[in-house]
């Protein structure tokens, strides 16, 4: 079903003020990225659970695994990104010292 203007309106306010009065910088997601999250977890919720959730609520859930897991999450892709890295830098560099030619006397 789709949503109202006005509806959408409230809940941008609403995610605004949430995440001012608690100080915090929250990952960025777009617009579009954020409503199909919170349709996602109000899916999830009836689906698996056979409760029926409204868009604050999910709004809600989604900020907390925002701030909760996200970090987690983050640095957990910045390491396997690291390693991933060293190890495409080591197989360069025995590539190119496979690449030495010996020197002819």
């Amino acid at each position: 079903m789709p949503k109202g203007r006005n509806e959408q309106d409230i809940v941008e306010v609403y995610q605004w003020v949430r995440t001012k009065e608690r100080g915090q910088q929250m990952m960025k997601l777009t617009k579009e990225q954020r409503e199909a999250l919170v349709s996602e977890i109000q899916y999830y919720y009836e689906v698996e659970r056979s409760e029926t959730m409204g868009e604050l609520a999910a709004t809600d859930i989604l900020e907390f695994m925002l701030k909760t897991i996200g970090p987690h999450v983050y640095n957990q892709a910045l390491e396997d990104a690291r390693k991933m890295l060293n190890d495409r830098f080591a197989a360069v560099e025995d590539e190119l010292y496979a690449m030495h030619k010996r020197a002819v006397r």
